[in-house]
């Protein structure tokens, strides 16, 4: 079996007592890796939005043409005599 020592990411300020310095890097290792691992995911998350975005910005803002210009002549007396024959009202 082949093991892989990775080694852990020590920022100024962590405070490593010499007397356990296994243990410590070894919980400093792990909340970095459980940090990079949400900014990866995160910026996986960022990517998908961003290719999302492109298109719909498309389709919406450039590909959209304004409608035509429509004309309905609407007959108001025809309508209001359609609506007096109904009953109930």
């Amino acid at each position: 079996m082949h093991y892989t020592y990775v080694l852990p990411l020590v920022l100024p300020g962590d405070r490593l007592s010499p007397s356990t310095p296994d243990r410590v890097s070894s919980r400093i290792y792990a909340q970095r890796s459980c940090s990079m691992k949400w900014l990866r995911w995160g910026g996986y998350a960022l990517l998908a939005l961003i290719a999302l975005s492109i298109p719909t910005y498309w389709w919406l803002f450039v590909e959209s043409h304004r409608a035509r210009a429509a004309s309905y002549a609407i007959d108001v007396a025809e309508l209001r005599r359609l609506a007096d024959s109904q009953a109930g009202a």
